[in-house]
C-alpha cells in the first residue's frame, strides 16, 4: 500500500529548500494521491517553471495522467522521449505497465510513444 500522505512533508521541504523539477513533480503526485488535488495542481504548475530532466518530465506526466489531463500527460511523455528518455527495453516496459498511466494505456497517442521508443532501441 502506498502511503502518499507520509511522503508529503519531506517532499514539501525538499521542493521548498532546493527546488528541482523532479522533486516538486513527485510532491504534486503525492498530493493528488493524498486527495489534495488543488494543492497538487499548484505545485505542478510551479514545477513547470523549473529546469526539465527526463525523470521530472515523467513524474509530471504521471501527475497529469492521475489528474485526468491526458493531453498534457502525453505531451510531457513525448518531450521526455524527444529528450532521449526511454532508452532501454526495461524503461519502455516500465512505462507501459505504470499504473499511473492506466488512463492512457489504450490511448493511440500513448501507444505511439511506446512504439516510437521501441523503434529507437539499438538494433531496431
Amino acid at each position: 500500500m502506498k502511503r502518499w500522505d507520509e511522503a508529503v512533508p519531506p517532499l514539501t521541504k525538499s521542493c521548498q529548500e532546493d527546488p528541482q523539477q523532479w522533486t516538486c513533480a513527485l510532491l504534486a503526485k503525492a498530493l493528488i494521491n493524498s486527495g489534495r488535488g488543488k494543492d497538487a495542481s499548484g505545485v505542478a504548475t510551479r514545477a513547470t517553471t523549473i529546469r526539465e530532466t527526463n525523470g521530472s518530465l515523467y513524474a509530471l506526466a504521471a501527475f497529469r495522467a492521475l489528474a485526468g489531463d491526458k493531453p498534457a500527460a502525453l505531451d510531457l511523455l513525448r518531450r521526455a522521449l524527444d529528450r532521449g528518455g526511454f532508452t532501454t527495453a526495461p524503461d519502455i516496459d516500465d512505462l507501459a505497465a505504470d499504473s499511473d498511466f492506466a488512463s492512457l494505456h489504450a490511448d493511440p497517442g500513448f501507444q505511439a510513444i511506446l512504439a516510437e521508443a521501441r523503434k529507437r532501441l539499438p538494433g531496431n
